[in-house]
């Protein structure tokens, strides 16, 4: 099973290769899960870096709801979810 590192590594990979709008939607949604995985699994500072890939994926996209959501999903890693909040989200989700 492919690690977070290793899934971050290969959609960097993928975002570097993404020539049009859509590849690089579909790099951009991956990275918003991935990120969901990382912060479910307390991985904040790897969330960190997978959200700023998103959301220049997200740009290149040219879709405004993946930028808003890239955005949206920065600004609360930056302000709300510390170690124990992600914690209690994983308590939550299991």
């Amino acid at each position: 099973m492919e690690t977070l590192e290793q899934a971050d590594k290969r959609l960097q990979a993928d975002a570097e290769q993404a020539s049009s709008s859509p590849e690089h939607q579909t790099v951009a949604q991956e990275l918003l899960s991935l990120a969901d995985k990382a912060i479910l699994d307390s991985e904040i500072e790897l969330a960190k870096r997978i959200v700023e890939r998103a959301l220049a994926a997200a740009r290149k996209s040219e879709s405004d709801a993946l930028v808003k959501q890239a955005t949206l999903l920065w600004s609360e890693l930056e302000r709300d979810i510390s170690p124990s909040a992600a914690g209690q989200a994983k308590g939550q989700k299991d």
